[in-house]
C-alpha cells in the first residue's frame, strides 16, 4: 500500500458526460478547486445552495486538518509525532470536534478495512513508505533489508480510539490515511449535498468518484477510466462506465518507482511484511456504495495480486471490480460479472 496516490494519478477517473438527445438537457451547474494535493469537481443539477463554494472549501480544510501528513499541525500529524502512548482528540471548540470526527472516522474506516483485508490494507504503513523513498523522503535506501525497528511499528492492532483518546502501542505507530481519505472526503461531500437537497450530483477528488442520481432523464453519469499505460504501449480499449448511486475509485502501481543498482522498487508496499510488492496487477478500479470503501479495497487488491484480489472481491457484497493486469501477452482486463453490466456499450 503507498501512501501518495494523489500526486501521481496518472491513471486517474477521468470524467465523461453524455451529450444530450433531442430534449433540452437540464442545467448542470459546476464547482471546483483544489484539494488534498489534487483537484476536485463537483457538478449537480438543480437548485444551488447558499455560499456553496465556501461551504464545500470549510468541509474540505476540515478533512485535511484531520488526515493531512503534509500539514504539521494536523491532527494525524500530531499523532504521528507524539512520543506518548495516549493522545486526547481536541474537542475544544466546533472545528476542533469537527477535525476529530474527520480523524476517527478515518481511523474507523481503515479498521474495517484492515480486518476484512487480513492486514493488506494498513494505514500504519507509512514508516515502511518513507524508508523506501515514497513518502517526504523521495529517495531509495542504500539497503534492501527493512530494519527491525521500523518493522515492528506497523500494523493496525497496535493503534485504537478509547472514547476520545488515541492508544499507540508503540511510539513509532504512525497512519497515513492517503489511500483512504479522497474516497472519505467524497462521501462526506456527497452526504453534504444531500443534506441540502440534491438528489442528482457527481462528486469526483482526483479520480475518486461518486455519482448519485442522473445527470439527465433516466441517464445515468458516465465516467471513464484510462488504462495506465501510454496508448502507445498498449491496445486495452478504453472503459466508460454507467454510475447510479455508486462510487468508483482506482489505485495504481505503474510509474512511481525508484530505480536501485538498476533493480525496480515500486511504490505499492505490503503493510504484512514492510517490502515493496510488484503484482500483476497495474491498475484496480472498485465499485462500492461509499468511495472511502472502494479507495481503500482498490489499495488492498494491488497488494493482494490479481486471482487472490478476484477471489475476495467476489466475497464482498455491492462491490465489483475492474482489474487491469500485465502478461507476458501484454495488458488483460479482469472483470468480475457485475462489473461488466456497468459497461457501456
Amino acid at each position: 500500500m503507498s501512501g501518495r496516490k494523489s500526486c501521481i494519478k496518472w491513471w486517474s477517473l477521468l470524467l465523461a458526460l453524455l451529450l444530450g438527445c433531442t430534449s433540452p438537457a437540464p442545467e448542470i451547474h459546476r464547482l471546483q478547486g483544489n484539494t488534498m494535493g489534487t483537484y476536485y469537481l463537483i457538478q449537480w443539477r438543480g437548485h444551488t445552495p447558499p455560499k456553496i463554494a465556501v461551504r464545500i472549501d470549510s468541509i474540505l480544510r476540515e478533512i485535511n486538518m484531520a488526515v493531512s501528513t503534509y500539514i504539521d499541525s494536523s491532527i494525524i500529524s500530531q499523532v504521528n509525532a507524539t512520543e506518548d502512548s495516549a493522545y486526547i482528540l481536541p474537542t475544544h471548540s466546533p472545528k476542533a470536534r469537527a477535525r476529530s470526527y474527520h480523524f476517527m472516522r478515518n481511523v474507523q474506516l481503515a479498521d474495517s478495512i484492515y480486518r476484512l483485508s487480513r492486514g493488506a490494507f494498513d494505514p500504519t504503513v507509512l514508516p515502511a513508505v518513507e524508508f523506501w523513498g515514497f513518502g517526504k523522503r523521495k529517495s531509495p535506501p542504500d539497503t534492501d533489508t527493512l530494519p527491525d525497528t521500523i518493522r515492528r511499528c506497523l500494523g493496525m492492532h497496535r493503534i485504537a480510539l478509547r472514547g476520545d483518546t488515541v492508544v499507540k502501542a508503540l511510539p513509532c505507530v504512525q497512519l497515513d490515511f492517503s489511500a483512504i481519505a479522497k474516497g472519505y472526503a467524497v462521501d462526506v461531500l456527497a452526504s453534504w449535498l444531500q443534506s441540502k437537497g440534491i438528489q442528482h450530483f457527481l462528486v469526483d477528488i482526483g479520480g475518486e468518484v461518486r455519482a448519485q442520481g442522473f445527470r439527465k432523464d433516466d441517464q445515468p453519469w458516465i465516467i471513464g477510466i484510462q488504462n495506465p499505460h501510454t496508448q502507445e504501449l498498449s491496445t486495452l480499449p478504453a472503459l466508460r462506465l454507467q454510475l447510479f448511486n455508486r462510487a468508483v475509485a482506482t489505485s495504481g502501481n505503474y510509474r512511481n518507482f525508484h530505480l536501485r543498482h538498476g533493480k525496480k522498487i515500486v511504490h505499492t508496499i505490503d503493510p504484512r511484511t514492510g517490502y515493496p510488492i510488484a503484482t500483476d496487477i497495474l491498475s484496480a478500479s472498485i465499485v462500492h456504495p461509499s468511495c472511502a470503501v472502494a479507495d481503500a479495497l482498490a489499495t488492498a487488491c494491488m497488494v493482494m495480486g490479481s486471482a487472490q484480489a478476484l477471489a475476495w472481491i467476489d466475497t464482498l457484497h455491492t462491490t465489483e471490480a475492474c482489474l487491469i493486469t500485465s502478461t507476458a501477452k501484454g495488458d488483460t482486463l479482469l472483470l468480475t460479472q457485475g462489473f461488466t453490466t456497468l459497461l457501456l456499450r
